[in-house]
């Protein structure tokens, strides 16, 4: 009875870990395709774009605080867009955790809550962004013009927070946690080496996303910082795909081969405990 009931708890929990898998590839594909097209063919004909160029360009926030007063539906759903991503994936290092690790360890354990905590920052970014966005462009709106000069100073510093919070913190954690679970893959082979390899570059890319912007929280965008989402959105498609297909986690694969769970190892050498992708 007590293995009976361990094996529904196990067939639960892979449930799960498939689950957040589909999550991944909703939220690879939301980043990958949907955010940019609302931006090239919605926010692009609103004019946002050259509202942005004069932060890019010289950090002055004014036109940007002027079309967000006019276009506050477009910027909130904009920007929801972003957050919902973050949102989907916040219990995947959990699942990449049940899908690596047979046992936890210190590496599972960091993984996990840096991955927790970087998710986390993105996502209270995005929210103070919409909140500091919201506000001071209605200041904006209805002030002189040495009152907006005030308020776009003032969405200066919100947005220097949001920045150091997203790319500098939250870019950080997630790419220490990318890179514990993407080495996990490699060095034991389990679901495929080359998500893994890709986790590694991915992780290289956040880290030097987030140096460059720690150079200058007001920048739009760094050199790196496009192919960077690019690639975190490629990444949660593909290992996405390869949770949302496990036939087991490495429990249930030594069980259903008659090995002690106990026994199996945080190593995963044995080709009977890998968890493999259908």
């Amino acid at each position: 009875m007590r293995g009976m009931a361990g094996m529904r708890g196990m067939t639960a929990t892979l449930a799960r870990v498939r689950l957040r898998g589909m999550y991944a590839i909703l939220a690879g594909g939301i980043l990958l395709i949907i955010v940019p097209v609302f931006q090239a063919l919605f926010l692009a004909s609103e004019g946002y774009i050259e509202a942005v160029a004069p932060v890019a360009s010289r950090r002055d926030f004014g036109p940007l605080m002027a079309w967000s007063s006019q276009h506050a539906g477009a910027e909130i759903a904009y920007h929801l867009l972003q957050l919902v991503p973050f949102l989907l994936i916040i219990g995947l290092p959990s699942a990449l955790r049940r899908a690596l690790w047979a046992r936890g360890d210190r590496a599972s354990a960091v993984e996990v809550a840096a991955g927790v905590a970087g998710v986390l920052a993105y996502a209270v970014a995005i929210v103070i962004g919409i909140v500091a966005t919201v506000s001071d462009a209605a200041a904006y709106a209805s002030g002189d013009a040495a009152g907006r000069s005030a308020v776009a100073a003032s969405f200066a510093g919100s947005y220097a927070l949001t920045t150091t919070l997203s790319h500098i913190i939250g870019g950080t954690l997630l790419a220490l946690s990318i890179a514990l679970a993407s080495w996990r893959m490699v060095r034991t082979q389990l679901l495929l080496p080359w998500v893994g390899y890709l986790g590694l570059i991915l992780a290289a890319l956040l880290v030097i996303t987030a140096i460059q912007f720690s150079a200058d929280t007001m920048q739009v965008e760094t050199t790196l910082s496009p192919f960077s989402f690019a690639t975190l959105a490629l990444w949660l498609i593909c290992i996405g795909v390869l949770l949302s297909s496990l036939r087991a986690l490495p429990e249930e694969s030594a069980a259903g081969s008659g090995e002690d769970v106990s026994e199996v190892t945080d190593t995963g050498d044995s080709a009977d405990s890998a968890p493999n992708p259908q």
